[in-house]
């Protein structure tokens, strides 16, 4: 059986509920009655039959953690069951918590202590219901490295949430240290580096390192461009590799003297 360790991410400061969070952080704000939303989720945990949760907490904390006290605070050692507040504590440099990831990462000597087969990371502050043990059955079955839980949602309604597209196979496109323009979707694609105007669509498989895509581009399934710039009104087709042959690119683009590949407004749209 997977140990299992749940980070429930309960500091932020919920600034869309003010003033309900000017004396105390969004999970806990009270909900239905003598119950806080961070309820929710220890309540998805715990019922899913996770017991090793440890709850990261920063801005004004106070009443939060009076009522993981009374309610939750709970050490089992012979189980190993506990459900822990753990303050923000500049373990690594001399800031707080600066997000989801910084949050984790200054409390990875938790992780390694514990030394689970699976972490868990949720926020504190939704309502809604979930079986966790569905999502780790799910994550098992496909083999996967990381898995997102989500839910549909109307993309006129989404400006204000964090958006993850997918693929038919329910992959989710990646995007490391890059700028995305609006109307730009990642498809189960891969993106690094780069700078992606509007309305660019990279579809599943597909990788785009170190590039700038100027404006309305489609990058189709499984196709590569690495060190490139692209014009707008272009389709880069399927398995194309573009920026990996300097002498195949020189017969087919103008490539500088750096080697960067420079492909023209509706370069592929001419050829046909």
């Amino acid at each position: 059986m997977n140990k299992v360790l749940a980070m429930v991410l309960a500091g932020g400061k919920g600034e869309r509920l003010y003033p309900l969070t000017e004396h105390r952080a969004k999970p806990a704000v009270p909900f239905g009655g003598i119950y806080r939303l961070i309820d929710f989720v220890l309540s998805n945990l715990v019922n899913s039959g996770i017991f090793q949760i440890y709850v990261m907490t920063q801005y004004k904390a106070q009443s939060l953690l009076a009522h993981l006290q009374q309610g939750w605070a709970e050490t089992n050692p012979m189980s190993g069951s506990f459900v822990l507040p753990v303050p923000a504590q500049m373990r690594i440099g001399e800031g707080w918590y600066l997000g989801t990831a910084d949050a984790i990462y200054q409390n990875i000597y938790l992780i390694k202590q514990i030394e689970p087969d699976l972490i868990l990371i949720f926020g504190a502050d939704h309502v809604y219901l979930m079986d966790v043990s569905q999502m780790i059955r799910y994550h098992l079955e496909k083999g996967a490295e990381v898995t997102v839980c989500t839910m549909p949602y109307p993309i006129t309604e989404c400006l204000q949430f964090g958006v993850a597209v997918v693929d038919a196979s329910g992959k989710v496109g990646v995007v490391e240290n890059s700028i995305m323009g609006g109307g730009s979707i990642v498809s189960g694609g891969y993106v690094r580096d780069s700078i992606i105007g509007r309305n660019v669509y990279i579809d599943s498989g597909a990788r785009v390192e170190e590039t700038i895509i100027l404006g309305p581009t489609l990058v189709e399934l499984g196709a590569k461009v690495l060190r490139a710039i692209i014009d707008h009104e272009n389709v880069i087709t399927s398995g194309e590799e573009i920026g990996y042959d300097q002498e195949r690119d020189m017969s087919r683009y103008h490539v500088d003297e750096s080697g960067i590949v420079v492909i023209r407004r509706g370069y592929y749209e001419q050829r046909t």
